[in-house]
């Protein structure tokens, strides 16, 4: 667990500095270089592509990781051609998916052509950053199945937003519009060739060396999972992105840039699992491969108190500061307190959870995971489109709390018969009993003085008070060990809590 905790502690770090340049970017910046409806578009550009990646991937990222030891161990010296299959699968799927997605063009524009008439001028953008991006990911895969997290931490959370603060600038003074528009569609061709060379010098993966005995004898197990993990990658791509999707159909662009600056406020509470998942995945699966069910019960209770921890932290220093929010955002930008409420509840019960939905999918159940995706994707669809026609934008909200609470709920249940594996223990009973007396306390110190400093000062102390308590009791070795580690760089002495 040490190189674990290491990778975990920088890429957290990295992870961090990137959502508060991000924060910089889209809560600050963009609201004041860019029309709200370029905004909007830039989003709905991402999560259209989104999907299209997803349906292009073919399902394979999942058998990717779960094959990916086993291609370590049974390929020669030189003679690991995962990535090589990958490449050719991913060009496969991305020339059905654009060709179809062409064909279809009409009905598709016709859905956004009178609420965001700006997505069906630049439709064709789309193809541009689905392409760049689906590589990325291919590239980052690849690179998280060697246990290597800090470079792509990097990349994404950094060196992506810098590109995208660069772009936005530049409309203030040489681009146009339109053609920041195209810039954007294709500004994941420099983590990609930033990622080629990172692999090149480090990992070396043969390419154009036919199909080895290991890929011969493993793809029919890989095209079996594969075809169940289709429906999971479309469904773990595409949910999470279909409330923007609809809500551009529906309400329109501005609706969709308002939506994204609450959206993006809410993830902060999963910085934890975007800094784990990826380390943890392969953990995870060499634990299968070992059948060591100790081990895994072990991650699933440690992960689940962990991202618990950190998320209540999270939601004690977000909700009392919303006014400051939207002060910063300026008068074009309406924040909605009652809608990150409801998102922000929506993603710390999904950490309570710790990462059961990696647990069962790879582990011998793993088609329970793609049943429960098929499930999500069916309720997602009418529930988004119901909610948000009948309640407007909270109705997203409600949706993706909704199906988080009933996904998750149905993946402990079937975590606990299997193999007996239950994320919650007794820290998790005192976690939610400090919360509530220490937020309890907060709210009602908020509610005797007005003013964005009061606030931000009230939330700063319920952090270091909640962080100690944390601490002093014990609730989890983890936070402890990392405690200790950030105290003693700072202090430069040995600190043992």
């Amino acid at each position: 667990m040490g190189q674990i905790r290491r990778q975990t502690l920088i890429s957290s770090l990295i992870i961090y500095s990137g959502f508060l340049l991000g924060a910089f970017n889209l809560i600050y910046v963009l609201p004041r270089l860019l029309p709200v409806e370029y905004i909007g578009l830039t989003r709905l550009i991402q999560d259209f592509a989104a999907m299209l990646t997803a349906f292009a991937g073919l399902g394979f990222a999942g058998p990717f990781y779960r094959f990916g030891p086993y291609f370590e161990k049974y390929s020669k010296p030189g003679g690991n051609d995962l990535l090589q299959l990958f490449l050719i699968v991913t060009h496969i799927g991305v020339l059905v998916v654009f060709c179809v997605c062409y064909l279809f063009r009409a009905d598709i524009i016709a859905n956004f052509q009178v609420k965001s008439p700006l997505f069906s001028t630049y439709f064709y953008a789309t193809f541009l950053f689905a392409y760049f991006f689906i590589i990325y990911n291919l590239l980052e895969l690849y690179l998280f199945s060697k246990g290597q997290a800090i470079l792509q931490s990097f990349t994404r959370e950094i060196l992506i937003r810098i590109i995208v603060l660069a772009l936005t600038l530049l409309t203030f003074y040489f681009v146009s519009l339109r053609q920041f528009v195209w810039l954007y569609a294709g500004h994941y061709l420099i983590p990609v060739i930033i990622l080629v060379i990172a692999i090149y010098k480090k990992y070396p993966s043969p390419i154009g060396v036919g199909i080895t005995r290991t890929t011969k004898r493993l793809l029919p197990f890989m095209s079996k999972m594969a075809s169940w993990g289709i429906v999971q990658t479309i469904v773990s791509t595409g949910v999470p992105v279909l409330d923007t999707l609809v809500i551009g159909g529906i309400i329109g662009l501005k609706g969709v840039a308002e939506y994204q600056i609450m959206s993006y406020v809410s993830t902060l509470v999963q910085v934890p699992v975007r800094a784990t998942i990826s380390i943890l995945g392969a953990q995870i699966s060499q634990l299968w491969m070992q059948s060591n069910l100790s081990g895994i019960q072990n991650v699933y209770q440690r992960t689940s108190t962990n991202y618990l921890a950190f998320g209540l932290l999270a939601v004690g220093v977000i909700l009392p500061n919303l006014d400051l929010l939207n002060k910063i955002t300026g008068k074009n930008i309406d924040i909605d307190f009652s809608i990150i409420a409801v998102l922000i509840t929506a993603r710390v019960f999904e950490l309570s959870t710790g990462l059961s939905n990696v647990i069962i999918a790879y582990s011998k159940k793993w088609r329970y995971e793609n049943i429960i995706s098929i499930i999500n994707i069916v309720l997602a669809i009418p529930l988004n489109i119901f909610m948000v026609n009948r309640f407007g934008m909270i109705g997203a909200a409600y949706t993706t709390l909704i199906l988080l609470v009933t996904m998750f709920v149905i993946r402990m249940i079937i975590l606990y018969r299997s193999y007996n594996f239950f994320p919650f223990s007794v820290p998790t009973l005192y976690l939610l009993g400090m919360f509530a007396v220490l937020f309890g306390i907060l709210l009602w110190l908020c509610n005797i003085q007005s003013g964005w400093y009061y606030r931000l000062i009230l939330s700063g102390c319920f952090a270091l008070v909640f962080i100690v308590a944390v601490v002093k009791l014990r609730i989890s070795k983890d936070i402890n060990i990392v405690v200790e580690t950030i105290l003693s760089k700072l202090l430069r002495i040995n600190i043992k809590t």
